[in-house]
Protein backbone atom coordinates (compact mmCIF):
# COMPACT_ATOMS: atom_id res chain seq x y z
CA UNK A 1 0.00 0.00 0.00
CA UNK A 2 1.38 3.40 -0.99
CA UNK A 3 1.12 6.20 1.55
CA UNK A 4 1.85 9.88 0.92
CA UNK A 5 3.28 12.53 3.20
CA UNK A 6 4.65 16.04 3.02
CA UNK A 7 7.10 15.29 5.84
CA UNK A 8 10.74 15.24 4.72
CA UNK A 9 11.67 11.97 6.43
CA UNK A 10 13.61 10.56 3.47
CA UNK A 11 17.37 10.18 3.56
CA UNK A 12 19.94 10.96 0.89
CA UNK A 13 20.37 7.21 0.40
CA UNK A 14 16.63 6.64 -0.08
CA UNK A 15 16.50 9.42 -2.69
CA UNK A 16 19.46 7.82 -4.50
CA UNK A 17 17.59 4.52 -4.42
CA UNK A 18 14.80 5.82 -6.64
CA UNK A 19 14.77 4.25 -10.07
CA UNK A 20 17.71 5.28 -12.30
CA UNK A 21 15.22 5.19 -15.18
CA UNK A 22 13.92 8.56 -14.02
CA UNK A 23 16.75 10.17 -15.98
CA UNK A 24 17.36 12.93 -13.45
CA UNK A 25 20.66 14.70 -14.13
CA UNK A 26 20.57 15.70 -10.47
CA UNK A 27 21.09 12.03 -9.48
CA UNK A 28 24.73 12.59 -10.40
CA UNK A 29 24.92 15.10 -7.51
CA UNK A 30 23.22 13.31 -4.61
CA UNK A 31 24.18 15.75 -1.88
CA UNK A 32 22.98 18.72 -3.95
CA UNK A 33 19.71 16.96 -4.77
CA UNK A 34 19.12 16.04 -1.14
CA UNK A 35 19.89 19.59 0.02
CA UNK A 36 17.56 21.05 -2.61
CA UNK A 37 14.75 18.72 -1.52
CA UNK A 38 15.28 19.50 2.16
CA UNK A 39 15.22 23.26 1.46
CA UNK A 40 12.18 23.15 -0.81
CA UNK A 41 8.98 24.59 0.55
CA UNK A 42 6.89 21.55 -0.45
CA UNK A 43 8.00 17.99 -1.18
CA UNK A 44 5.54 15.11 -1.34
CA UNK A 45 6.92 11.63 -0.70
CA UNK A 46 5.31 8.33 -1.65
CA UNK A 47 6.18 5.37 0.57
CA UNK A 48 5.67 1.67 -0.09
CA UNK A 49 5.94 0.52 3.50
CA UNK A 50 9.37 1.79 4.61
CA UNK A 51 10.72 2.16 1.04
CA UNK A 52 10.68 5.55 -0.68
CA UNK A 53 8.75 4.93 -3.90
CA UNK A 54 8.54 8.46 -5.35
CA UNK A 55 8.93 12.19 -4.82
CA UNK A 56 7.19 15.29 -6.11
CA UNK A 57 8.78 18.67 -5.53
CA UNK A 58 6.54 21.68 -5.96
CA UNK A 59 8.33 24.79 -7.13
CA UNK A 60 7.49 28.40 -6.61
CA UNK A 61 9.57 30.04 -9.32
CA UNK A 62 10.34 33.21 -7.41
CA UNK A 63 11.58 31.38 -4.30
CA UNK A 64 13.43 28.38 -5.72
CA UNK A 65 15.04 29.40 -9.01
CA UNK A 66 17.93 31.36 -7.52
CA UNK A 67 18.57 28.72 -4.84
CA UNK A 68 18.67 25.91 -7.39
CA UNK A 69 20.98 27.79 -9.75
CA UNK A 70 23.26 28.64 -6.84
CA UNK A 71 23.62 24.91 -6.16
CA UNK A 72 24.41 23.99 -9.74
CA UNK A 73 21.03 23.05 -11.19
CA UNK A 74 19.85 24.52 -14.48
CA UNK A 75 16.36 25.52 -15.52
CA UNK A 76 14.76 23.16 -18.01
CA UNK A 77 12.16 23.89 -20.64
CA UNK A 78 8.97 21.81 -20.84
CA UNK A 79 10.69 19.25 -23.12
CA UNK A 80 13.50 18.68 -20.62
CA UNK A 81 16.15 20.67 -22.52
CA UNK A 82 18.44 23.03 -20.64
CA UNK A 83 17.14 26.58 -20.94
CA UNK A 84 19.57 29.20 -22.10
Amino acid sequence: MITYTDEKKFTQQSVQGLSPSLGWVSREYPSRLYKALQNSSTVLAAWDGRRLAGLARLLEESKNAAFNEKHGFRRMDVRGNAAL
